[in-house]
């Protein structure tokens, strides 16, 4: 698919908000998802992100405005998405910048809480 060198497999990281500060894309290829926390946590470090369309990511993640969504269990789509955003840098910028200012206006603790007060 052309990533070979581009891409690295991590296991455990003991510190992920750190670990985040290093990435330039985060991809999460889920087969399924609750929530996707580790989705909201780096889009609020405004980082590209290219996940899988299940569970709660559906919600999160609004395809090509703020992340690129693919199909479950499809490695072609996955590799055109994270091949797009290797070739374009604004195109990372652009979404890493909507998608913090998503996570801050959407999901925030702050911004939950006073939702579910008004219901």
């Amino acid at each position: 698919y052309g990533l070979e060198g581009k891409t690295k497999f991590v296991g455990y990281v003991s510190n992920p908000k750190l670990f985040l500060e290093t990435l330039n894309i985060f991809v999460a290829p889920s087969h399924e998802e609750a929530f996707g926390i580790n989705v909201c946590e780096a889009m609020e470090r405004g980082l590209a992100v290219v996940a899988s369309g299940v569970g709660g990511i559906r919600e999160i993640i609004r395809d090509q405005i703020d992340g690129i969504l693919c199909k479950p269990g499809d490695s072609l789509d996955l590799s055109q998405a994270l091949a797009s955003l290797l070739e374009s840098q604004e195109t990372r910028r652009i979404l890493g910048k909507n998608a913090r200012d998503r996570i801050v206006e959407n999901f925030q603790r702050k911004t939950c809480v006073k939702s579910h007060q008004i219901l």
